[in-house]
């Protein structure tokens, strides 16, 4: 039963397993974790036929999201479990190796114990959630090891999860109390030079194919790096017409943007120009209308222009309100005459 960085055998007849996790815990699978689920549902399987399982690591570490339920897995186990470290056991790998309800260390292997960290991209606020997150997943780890120690977790604090990198030999790590076992037999596939390097070093050494010690990481690299600055002058040639190639292009890519721009822009402005003609015309209009309803209206409220002549008045036989002043009076009696 094969399965990504791990392995399991069986023997069914002396009722024994023994898996192998040689590479970076949860890798390849940072969306589901299917590393986790396939591990404990066939670490389950393996419960129901062995009585002993052995665990062997060689592990930089990994996703704490994949590596805390295999831990519980393995601490929840009513099996005998050995864990055996054959190489390297790093931060989630060591946390693991510490699952074991028996730990091992072959000679020559390392342990290494640090703080949770993590990728995060955010603002302010996003990134001080982040830290609380991780702080929470200190505490955790800090229990856990305190209780396999038998330290107090203040110690384990200040002493192993102190944001610093701390590695163990197997006798330190025995002293430590942190396993129970130094095995005989030798470390297998450890870099010569594993205390130099960082994590993304250590993973890329465990990558399929593994890095043989005869041509180490560092050394593919420094092939790389010279490769890459001392390349061929003909494809060093053809690198910088293509970039200029395809400068050029982007050049002409933008211009013409630009110029679809400028000619929206254009055509924006000529519509406000009409907007503002037609609202020009509609004054005009209502200036008239408003000069015709004055005129109206001046017209209506003048007085009549026909005056009453006091003659009206004097032979108005009908009237009840007739009156007389002197002057009608002097040319009535001139009438009379």
């Amino acid at each position: 039963m094969q399965k990504p960085f791990y392995s399991i055998q069986l023997n069914k007849l002396e009722q024994t397993a023994e898996i192998h996790i040689y590479g970076v815990i949860g890798e390849g699978n940072p969306n589901d974790h299917t590393f986790a689920k396939s591990f404990v549902r066939d670490f389950q399987e393996v419960e129901g036929a062995a009585n002993t399982i052995n665990i062997r690591i060689n592990s930089p570490g990994g996703s704490v999201w994949d590596g805390l339920p295999i831990f519980n897995a393995i601490c929840a186990s009513q099996k005998k479990v050995h864990t055996y470290v054959d190489g390297i056991a790093y931060s989630m790998g060591a946390m693991i190796a510490l699952a074991g309800h028996t730990v091992h260390m072959a000679n020559g292997s390392l342990l290494m114990l640090h703080n949770v960290s993590g990728l995060e991209f955010g603002n302010a606020k996003s990134l001080r959630k982040s830290a609380e997150t991780m702080d929470k997943y200190d505490a955790l780890f800090a229990d856990l090891i305190a209780t396999r120690a038998s330290k107090t977790i203040e110690f384990v604090q200040s002493n192993w999860l102190n944001y610093e990198d701390n590695y163990f030999t197997p006798e330190e790590a025995k002293e430590a109390g942190l396993i129970d076992v130094i095995e005989s037999y030798q470390a297998k596939n450890i870099p010569t030079n594993i205390r130099t390097l960082n994590p993304c070093q250590v993973a890329a050494f465990y990558q399929t194919p593994p890095v043989e010690p005869s041509q180490t990481f560092i050394e593919k690299v420094i092939t790389s790096v010279k490769n890459t600055l001392a390349p061929d002058p003909m494809n060093k040639f053809k690198k910088l017409v293509t970039i200029g190639i395809k400068a050029e292009d982007e050049e002409s890519v933008e211009v013409e943007k630009a110029g679809t721009e400028m000619e929206n822009i254009k055509q924006e402005n000529d519509a406000l120009k009409s907007e503002i003609e037609a609202l020009k015309q509609e004054k005009e209009e209502l200036k008239t209308e408003v000069d015709e309803l004055k005129k109206q209206l001046n017209d209506v409220s003048a007085p009549s222009s026909s005056p009453i002549a006091p003659a009206d008045l004097i032979y108005n036989s009908s009237s009840r309100n007739n009156f007389e002043t002197s002057f009608d009076r002097e040319a009535r009696a001139a009438f009379s005459r």
